[in-house]
């Protein structure tokens, strides 16, 4: 993710509820890779299922930022809490599955 707008962002919307959405900005993001985002869910996502778009103004090229404000969206929604212990759907939409489902306890 990059450029100035302050859209840019992960943006979650609810699948119950779509008026329901949780922005957390670029400057929330830890870890901003190609294929990587790392942040802090909010509390404010809760249980449920939830779909998620980046909006960004990187372009092409070299570390290029781009006038327009460009957005993607995964292609199934991720499953929150219980929505996840129930098997919701959600791949998570990225490269090494793992289901949506976050571990609550990934030390043991």
């Amino acid at each position: 993710m990059a450029g100035t707008d302050p859209a840019v962002g992960v943006t979650f919307t609810s699948v119950e509820t779509p008026s329901k959405k949780v922005f957390v900005p670029a400057e929330d993001v830890t870890i901003n890779e190609p294929k990587r985002l790392i942040f802090v869910l909010p509390a404010t996502v809760t249980d449920g299922l939830w779909r998620v778009s980046i909006s960004t103004q990187y372009g092409s090229g070299s570390s290029r930022v781009v006038k327009n404000l460009r957005t993607y969206e995964l292609d199934e929604p991720i499953a929150v809490g219980t929505a996840a212990e129930e098997g919701g759907s959600g791949s998570g939409g990225g490269q090494g599955g793992g289901g949506g489902i976050i571990d609550p306890d990934p030390l043991g």
